[in-house]
């Protein structure tokens, strides 16, 4: 969707949003994926404690912006004229060989990221079928297990007194 702007300024700010969201999303995705990773297949060893959570966000919100920093440099300003009196000023991509090679590497940066994640979510998986095996599930009617999310599985206790 193509945005008029008054000011280049705007331009750069909405492109410079729009990407930083992406990359930080990312790698707030796999900073997820990782925790959960080491909460499920090592569980027994030290886990993220809250002040190394927040130094992480911080991380990220560093990084994320430095990487997002030549977006502002390879987007600029150009006149289209709509009407012989109207003319708007749009935002768009300047095919220079410095902006391919930042969005040609974008590619790669995010498969690298996704492929991570399936990796550690397959961990994650093998981890959580060997606790609840499938098998399990075909046991008395008294110890049904409870699917909660990531499948995770519980043995519901009932209590008779």
């Amino acid at each position: 969707m193509a945005y008029a702007y008054p000011y280049r300024l705007f331009a750069k700010i909405q492109k410079f949003v729009t990407y930083y969201y992406c990359v930080s999303s990312a790698f707030v995705l796999l900073t997820i994926s990782v925790e959960r990773y080491f909460l499920v297949c090592r569980a027994t060893k030290a886990q993220m404690t809250s002040t190394q959570a927040r130094l992480l966000v911080g991380i990220i919100i560093f990084i994320s912006g430095l990487l997002v920093i030549p977006v502002t440099v390879s987007f600029d300003m150009a006149s289209l004229s709509l009407t012989p009196n109207v003319t708007i000023t749009q935002c768009y991509f300047r095919h220079t060989p410095l902006a391919w090679a930042y969005y040609v590497s974008l590619f790669p940066a995010n498969l690298t990221i996704l492929i991570l994640m399936f990796i550690l979510y397959y961990q994650v998986e093998k981890q959580l079928v060997n606790i609840c095996p499938k098998g399990q599930s075909e046991t008395s009617t008294e110890q049904q297990p409870i699917s909660i999310q990531f499948g995770i599985c519980l043995q519901k206790e009932t209590h008779s007194y």
